[in-house]
């Protein structure tokens, strides 16, 4: 698991953990209850980072993201996860799990 430091508005460097993906379940209140729904993802090590901030700055996590892979000789495999946190209007207070599975 790759894990930020901090609660500020930038992703911070990320650091090696490790984590184990398995069955969640997803869920959207505002979508009704039609839209929840188990998910499972595969067993196995996982690159991770929570991103706080706003959603505009995504790309630059997920480049961050990718390049401590290449950088670790780590190589991503499939399905990859954004996981949005709680909605706020102040886009500092967002929080955004991204997790790549690594093969």
């Amino acid at each position: 698991m790759i894990a930020s430091g901090g609660h500020g508005a930038q992703s911070a460097v990320p650091q090696a953990c490790s984590t184990r993906h398995g069955e969640s379940l997803l869920s959207c209140p505002a979508a009704g209850p039609s839209w929840d729904r188990a998910a499972r993802t595969p067993a196995g090590e996982a690159a991770v980072v929570v991103h706080r901030g706003p959603y505009e700055k995504l790309a630059a996590v997920h480049q961050a993201l990718r390049q401590w892979c290449a950088a670790n000789g780590r190589t991503i495999g499939a399905p990859s996860l954004e996981i949005y946190g709680d909605w706020s209007d102040d886009p500092e207070k967002l929080e955004t799990r991204i997790e790549y599975l690594l093969q």
